[in-house]
């Protein structure tokens, strides 16, 4: 078997940073603000009935300055009505969509029937998968060793690991089938430490790409995540702190799973793999046998 780093690079993060700050303004949130308001109808119309609180909850956006100015135009334009109070303040107001909010709701979800939390914009998104940058992976001999030391490898072939991942450039395995391959590749996963922030969607010239994956990303635990990002602010909870992802893709890969997946039911997009394991790895195994 052999290993070779060809030219090509893909991000990936190897020290923890700071979570996004949350937004302080609507501003802020990168998003256009009829976006916000038809977002908040449509969860309050779901739920039947919700506080002004939960509503900022299943947004993940702040309450003040924020979903507090969503909410007050949309009472204002009559879409919902206030009900009653669960506690103190306008935080504890409840709220549920009018008839005339209700046919508004229907309408949105027949352009789109996410009901999610709040996306990001790809300028935000973008900025932060390149602070997640493969450029600061640096692996000693010592985390190679260990990261191996379940299986039965060469030393030639471990001193070649470290240097390949450290050129922070794609790694390419070749060789007859059964030899490892697939195996080393696992244990190279091992070696990218850190956690990477990735967001639940992405909102692009008014579509929404959905891109945390239960299934290929996996969250710290909550007492890993702080509630704090960037300089001791609030962080923004429209990502989700998680281990690094690791996405294996096999002979069933196409062209089309490379591309942003559209559900015609739904009107979603679903981000392709590549874009799913930024900041992780993305794993061709048995390169070649692709339709």
């Amino acid at each position: 078997m052999n290993l070779q780093t060809p030219a090509t690079i893909h991000p990936v993060l190897s020290t923890d940073r700071a979570q996004p700050r949350a937004p302080q303004t609507l501003a802020e949130t990168g998003l256009p603000t009829n976006f916000l308001t038809d977002l908040a109808l449509k969860i309050i119309y779901f739920a039947g009935e919700m506080s002004a609180q939960a509503v900022a909850d299943a947004l993940k956006l702040p309450y003040a300055h924020i979903v507090e100015h969503l909410l007050t135009f949309l009472v204002k334009e009559e879409l919902v009505g206030i009900t009653g109070a669960t506690g103190f303040g306008e935080r504890g107001y409840t709220y549920v969509a009018t008839a005339k909010g209700g046919a508004k709701a229907q309408e949105i979800f027949a352009r789109s029937q996410y009901a999610g939390p709040a996306p990001v914009s790809l300028e935000q998104y973008n900025a932060v998968t390149r602070n997640q940058s493969v450029g600061d992976v640096i692996v000693g001999r010592d985390q190679v060793r260990e990261a191996f030391k379940d299986i039965v490898i060469s030393d030639t072939m471990l001193r070649r690991v470290g240097p390949a991942v450290n050129s922070a450039r794609s790694i390419f395995l070749y060789g007859p089938p059964g030899n490892g391959k697939t195996t080393i590749a696992e244990r190279i996963a091992r070696l990218l430490a850190g956690r990477v922030h990735i967001p639940y969607a992405v909102h692009v010239d008014g579509q929404v790409i959905q891109v945390f994956d239960s299934l290929n990303h996996v969250p710290l635990p909550p007492e890993l995540a702080s509630e704090f990002g960037a300089e001791g602010a609030r962080a923004d909870e429209r990502w989700v702190r998680c281990h690094r992802p690791f996405i294996i893709v096999g002979g069933e890969l196409t062209l089309e799973t490379l591309d942003l997946v559209f559900d015609p039911v739904t009107k979603l997009y679903e981000a392709p793999y590549q874009m799913k394991a930024n900041g992780g790895m993305f794993l061709i195994d048995d390169f070649g046998r692709q339709q």
